[in-house]
């Protein structure tokens, strides 16, 4: 009986740091994958051409320039979608520009992550995109300038190349807002 109890210990212990082992190796590939990503919206806020926009919105050309900048940089990212808005939440510039679904002339205010980044600088979140219908993770900062806030750069995130790592792993992986929102899964229907 003790020779039983004590190996069934050692047993538990085993599959215990095997999970932990399996559990951080998922924890590092999502953070890894989410890292990519997050300077974008601090880079988007040094051009001065997104500068000019968010300071005059009317002026002729600022707004197309800004829309094939976000383009170029969200093609050579390869992030979902970037954009601007204005302090008010309004999209004035996205690198989706010249799309059915573009965001531009969209008000965005009601967003999260939108709020954070006006109030504390920085934002994160992940929801269900309100154009696309489609999930990710949005990184946003607040764009200043001479120390004033005067608009907010996001950048959205598909983590579907992770859920299809993820998928053919044979783990049952979960990642779980502070919602208790399954949006990542190991497999895709639990979300």
């Amino acid at each position: 009986g003790i020779a039983w109890t004590s190996a069934e210990r050692i047993g538990i212990e085993r599959l215990r740091d095997a999970g932990i082992h399996k559990l951080d190796l998922y924890e590092a590939s999502l953070e890894s994958a989410l890292a990519k990503y997050d300077y974008l919206p601090g880079v988007v806020g040094l051009r001065q051409e997104v500068v000019a926009l968010l300071r005059s919105p009317a002026a002729p050309g600022l707004q197309q320039s800004v829309n094939l900048y976000l383009s170029d940089v969200n093609a050579a990212a390869r992030s979902a979608v970037l954009y601007v808005l204005d302090t008010r939440g309004l999209t004035l510039a996205a690198s989706n520009w010249n799309e059915e679904a573009s965001f531009v002339g969209m008000d965005l205010s009601y967003r999260p992550y939108f709020h954070d980044a006006i109030e504390k600088g920085t934002g994160r979140f992940y929801g269900i995109g309100t154009t696309s219908g489609k999930p990710g993770f949005y990184y946003s900062q607040a764009i200043r300038d001479r120390g004033d806030v005067i608009g907010v750069a996001v950048v959205k995130v598909s983590l579907d190349h992770v859920e299809q790592a993820w998928s053919g792993g044979g783990d049952i992986a979960l990642v779980v807002d502070a919602s208790g929102v399954v949006f990542l899964a190991s497999d895709p229907a639990w979300k």
